[in-house]
């Protein structure tokens, strides 16, 4: 429902739908369909809010509920912002200095502290020895990056292939807040311990909600625009052949 509340062309649905990511909604044993869904349906409220001036306050009560389902939509927040408001360059580049800041303090606590009375202590992975926790590999291991790519390769093929290749040139709005979570969350994945190998594919599914909306969402405005310059250039040469 909030894909189609995102936008009815079918190329984007096919982005999306054309990938393991959606098997999380298909009777999936874990929680996190809803709040993957509650976080699509935060950018289609953002969209709604910045294109057609409503209150801002659905969005919020949608972000918290989608919070409480699970704490990873935390790195949606900071994109929600970027695409609420309106700031001026110098304001946008303190706040990404801060939250640069924040985010490196935090990945120091998580490198080298340990998550006390949990089965795993460790959840962001260790740069070169895993020492006694229960780490398969540290960060530049080879099953790292071929487990991460595997995640990435079925959940978010078609998106991947298609920012890449249309490319991505709004930041503002809920654009740029959209590309913005894509970044984050592809990110994380990167030093975030698959602690259950492949099984954890449905975890590491969470980039791409993002990068699906995005790549689907970059390949039709340029088509759109590819054709609307087609029929100006076509306008313009009947005028000229007219007028000779």
């Amino acid at each position: 429902m909030g894909l189609f509340r995102f936008s009815r062309d079918p190329r984007i649905w096919g982005v999306v739908l054309l990938s393991k990511f959606v098997l999380v909604f298909l009777g999936h044993v874990e929680n996190y369909a809803w709040p993957y869904a509650l976080s699509m349906w935060c950018i289609v409220l953002l969209r709604e809010t910045t294109e057609a001036g409503r209150p801002s306050w659905p969005l919020w009560a949608v972000a918290v509920v989608a919070t409480f389902c699970h704490p990873m939509v935390l790195m949606l927040w900071p994109a929600l912002a970027w695409g609420l408001y309106p700031w001026d360059k110098r304001k946008g580049v303190e706040i990404l200095v801060a939250l640069l800041v924040t985010a490196g303090l935090a990945d120091v606590l998580l490198f080298f502290g340990h998550a006390g009375g949990l089965p795993q202590e460790k959840w962001v992975l260790p740069l070169f020895d895993v020492g006694d926790s229960l780490v398969r590999y540290p960060f530049f291991s080879v099953l790292h990056w071929r487990e991460v790519l595997g995640f990435h390769l079925t959940t978010m093929p078609w998106g991947l292939f298609l920012l890449a290749l249309c490319g991505w040139r709004d930041w503002h709005g809920w654009r740029g807040a959209l590309i913005l979570a894509a970044g984050i969350s592809v990110l994380w994945s990167l030093v975030w311990h698959p602690g259950m190998s492949g099984a954890d594919w449905d975890l590491f599914a969470w980039p791409a909600l993002f990068v699906n909306l995005a790549g689907g969402t970059a390949w039709v405005e340029r088509s759109t625009e590819k054709r609307s310059a087609e029929a100006v250039s076509q306008s313009g040469q009947a005028v000229d052949e007219k007028d000779v």
